[in-house]
């Protein structure tokens, strides 16, 4: 159980210690921050995903895709809630919509390479 949740804990840890900064860092080429938010989460839905389908690829359904972008869209809206007490910085729901965006993406398109990936199995 801690193999399974700890990359998520450790993942949400590292998005509040960066929402926690008043400046935080610019990324190479100054992306939109919807963008950066985008990718972060993408990570942070990942990592949900991987979690709740027990770290097994036959074990990713729709409804654990599902289940794991809404835990980080929660997340997300935890993390704008925490923007709007730090110095410098505040919330958006933009932010929060490039949030589930970037999650939703990443848990499709893992989801859709769990099919391949298991398709590709049978055929051999």
């Amino acid at each position: 159980m801690v193999r399974r949740w700890a990359p998520v804990f450790v993942y949400m840890a590292g998005l509040f210690a960066l929402s926690s900064i008043s400046s935080p860092p610019t990324f190479p080429g100054e992306p939109s921050d919807k963008v950066v938010h985008a990718w972060l989460y993408a990570g942070l839905g990942a990592v949900c995903l991987w979690a709740v389908a027990d770290r097994r690829w036959n074990q990713i359904t729709a409804r654990r895709v599902i289940d794991a972008v809404l835990m980080a869209i929660a997340y997300g809206a935890f993390d704008e809630f925490h923007q709007s007490l730090v110095a410098g910085r505040q919330s958006d729901v933009a932010d929060l919509v490039a949030d589930g965006l970037g999650a939703a993406v990443a848990a499709i398109a893992l989801w859709l390479w769990g099919i391949l990936s298991m398709k590709r199995e049978d055929r051999q």
